[in-house]
């Protein structure tokens, strides 16, 4: 997944909807470690969700990454 989605953002700015995530176990951030070093990449979540943004932030992901739903 990491592979396509790198592939796509070098051509245009992408925003992996996040929205209904609820918590995933940590067994799988490794599936998302590649995914932070994506400089057109956007990570969008539920912002009510504390899990998923905290979540997503152990998982390395910086600021400028990280959108809300709350500000669509």
């Amino acid at each position: 997944m990491s592979d396509l989605i790198e592939k796509v953002a070098n051509e245009q700015a992408l925003i992996l909807d996040l929205t209904n995530l609820k918590g995933m176990g940590t067994v799988l951030y490794q599936y998302f470690e590649p995914l932070k070093t994506i400089g057109d990449l956007k990570v969008m979540v539920n912002g009510n969700n504390e899990r998923a943004l905290r979540q997503i932030n152990e998982i390395g992901f910086k600021a400028a990454q990280v959108m809300t739903d709350k500000a669509m």
